[in-house]
């Protein structure tokens, strides 16, 4: 009868265990074993006290093999048992080897568990009332202490609780069947309760544990978001190196440092001429295969590469004391020089102009450094492109100079400071046909600004669109009164050409002067060609529709291209004085100024040869077929009034 009733007993329990939630979770179950790891050990000291005070109860009435043996045997296991498990949370462990080690806990809880209610059982013949009552107490406490420690393993803690329950089953059992009956509702009811508290715990930290992973995961993904949006702000999407914010961000910071720091700018000599030849597909291959040399160069020098521009790079190196930094980077400027690319089955190739600047004790601000690379690199590209400049203080001296040029041109009064000369452009009998508008700048802080010098500086610094206009309304009215058949022919700077707004301001200053529109040439130069071509074939053709003829200035100095001259709606092209000036060296040097002359005929444009200045340039030119002279040969540039009494004289001055 008793073994039926413990039967049952336990066969109703183990219906419900099999109800709790399952631990098959391997993120899960990684959480579980870390709570196991940090509970069980205080479980097996409970385990330990229990069984060492129920021992010394029995100690005197049961046999060594109960009240010594045993006790000692199991509390050597559950202090091995806890080292064990103490040492083993600190190891990393796979999801499946997890699953595994819960799977074993669980087992290995329930059979120790079970073997001190058995164990319990076993003692009960050899107490007095006392130590019966004594076990059944600790039995009752280790069953509720069990089920505790175990919420977050449900089934450890129904096998370790129903379990150490084992000895009330038995006492209450042997006392007849309607006590037996009683305890039997009495443990299921408790068993039941004890279930249900457990999975309602268990639901609760199941639930905290996907709570407390859904929250990482999702800081995880907004770090991961947050990685992916700064390299999206910082990064070149097309070289893969830090870009223009990542550069200044750095400066910014590492300026701050006492370390020596140097900077080199890089910039491509004539990137602007291949990307419209090439197309920009083709541009995007060149860019990203001297992106990745520069990238290694910077890494050979202990630096960082930056795109700060569309051609331009930059690479700073913190802790700058290496003496063969600059020789390493104009042995890259040779090697690059030396190097074909293959772009998309074209062979390419660049050179490369770099400005270097060293940090210093007087530069107050972060932007000073890149100033003055970036100064260095201005002159290298204008006096020897392809070359490494360091930023001196001979080039110190010179930007202190064009900044104080600049603040005089901000605060000129620029109706009064500036005036217009003109310089004839005559015929092969010296009659002017054209006149070339000049402009003179007499500062009263600076005296006379050579053109050379302010306009530039005036282009850099963007005041070159306020400035234009003024000299062009200046120059229109000068030449409202000169005759029917000399034109006004004006300078346009590389940055109005291609704006189109400065465009339509100067076309609508010429429509208020009332100036003949035919009677108008602008000048553009092959810089501006070649700094955005798609801008200024769109505003050239708007001024060949307002009725003004364009010509180009200073051919065969600059970069531009036969195609650009075939795309070009060129009514002029002037021939550069240097070319000129190199008719007396020989053969080859009148054999170019021909060809050019000859390609003008062919593209059916006026050729105007500047530069001339003595009887015999004079006489070889027109032996080229040459009509159009300018030079000192024939006149200097000329005040208005000089100009006008010049194109007024009778008879004209005539060369023969």
């Amino acid at each position: 009868m008793r073994r039926d009733m413990l039967t049952e007993t336990y066969s109703a329990i183990r219906a419900l265990v099999r109800t709790l939630p399952g631990d098959d979770d391997g993120d899960f179950t990684q959480h579980q074993r870390l709570a196991f790891t940090t509970i069980v050990p205080l479980f097996y000291i409970a385990l330990i006290l229990g069984v060492a005070t129920v021992a010394l109860q029995f100690y005197a009435t049961a046999p060594l093999a109960l009240s010594v043996a045993f006790p000692v045997t199991f509390c050597a296991i559950c202090f091995l048992r806890a080292i064990y498990i103490t040492r083993r949370s600190l190891q990393w462990m796979s999801k499946q080897a997890v699953l595994r080690y819960v799977n074993v806990a669980v087992a290995l809880t329930g059979a120790m568990a079970l073997a001190v209610g058995i164990w319990c059982i076993c003692l009960l013949p050899y107490g007095d009332s006392a130590s019966l009552h004594y076990l059944l107490y600790v039995q009752a406490t280790l069953s509720v202490f069990s089920v505790f420690c175990f919420l977050h393993i449900p089934k450890a803690a129904a096998l370790a609780g129903m379990t150490l329950l084992s000895p009330f089953s038995y006492v209450f059992t042997s006392n007849g069947p309607e006590l037996a009956l009683a305890s039997l509702v009495f443990f299921v009811s408790v068993g039941v309760t004890l279930l249900l508290v457990v999975q309602y715990y268990f639901r609760s930290f199941k639930d905290l544990v996907h709570a407390v992973t859904a929250l990482a995961e999702e800081r995880q993904e907004l770090k991961e978001l947050s990685f992916i949006n700064y390299e999206l702000a910082n990064r070149d999407h097309l070289t893969g190196l830090a870009n223009r914010r990542r550069f200044f961000s750095e400066l910014g910071r590492i300026s701050r440092e006492p370390d020596p720091l140097l900077l080199a700018v890089l910039d491509l000599d004539n990137f602007k001429v291949f990307n419209d030849l090439r197309g920009h597909l083709v541009g995007d291959v060149l860019l990203r295969k001297v992106a990745l040399r520069i990238e290694v160069l910077a890494g050979e020098l202990g630096g960082t590469a930056y795109r700060v521009g569309g051609d331009e790079f930059a690479i700073l190196v913190e802790h700058s004391a290496a003496l063969d930094i600059e020789q390493r980077l104009s042995d890259f400027c040779r090697s690059l020089d030396a190097e074909r690319f293959d772009t998309e089955g074209i062979q390419a190739k660049i050179t490369c102009s770099i400005g270097v600047a060293h940090s210093a004790p007087d530069l107050e601000y972060e932007s000073g450094l890149y100033e003055r690379a970036d100064y260095a690199l201005h002159v290298a590209k204008r006096v020897i492109p392809g070359k490494v400049i360091v930023f001196t203080s001979q080039h110190q001296a010179d930007m202190l100079i064009a900044m104080e040029i600049e603040d005089a041109l901000r605060n000129a009064d620029r109706a009064v400071e500036f005036t217009i000369v003109f310089q004839p452009i005559c015929d092969r009998h010296g009659r002017p046909v054209y006149a070339e508008a000049l402009v003179r700048w007499h500062s009263p802080k600076l005296g006379p600004v050579s053109p050379g010098v302010f306009i530039p500086i005036a282009e850099r610094s963007g005041l070159i669109s306020e400035l234009n206009p003024i000299f062009f309304q200046k120059a229109l009215d000068a030449a409202s009164d000169w005759p029917e058949g000399i034109k006004l022919s004006f300078n346009m700077s590389a940055r109005e050409i291609t704006d189109q707004n400065a465009i339509e301001r100067l076309i609508s200053i010429l429509q208020s002067s009332g100036y003949k529109r035919d009677s108008l040439v602008f000048e553009l130069t092959e810089t501006a060609m070649v700094q955005n071509f798609a801008s200024l074939i769109s505003n050239v053709h708007t001024l060949k529709k307002a009725g003004i003829s364009i010509a180009l200035d200073d051919f065969g100095t600059g970069f531009s291209s036969l195609k650009h001259l075939q795309i070009m709606p060129l009514d002029i092209v002037k021939i550069d004085k240097t070319f000129v000036d190199m008719l007396a060296v020989g053969k080859t040097s009148a054999s170019i100024v021909r060809r050019m002359i000859n390609l003008c005929s062919d593209m059916n444009v006026e050729c105007v040869v500047e530069g001339v200045e003595t009887s015999a340039q004079l006489k070889l030119l027109k032996d080229m077929n040459c009509n159009l002279f300018q030079g000192y040969y024939f006149s200097r540039p000329l005040t208005p009034l000089a100009f006008q009494t010049m194109i007024n004289a009778k008879p004209p001055r005539l060369i023969q």
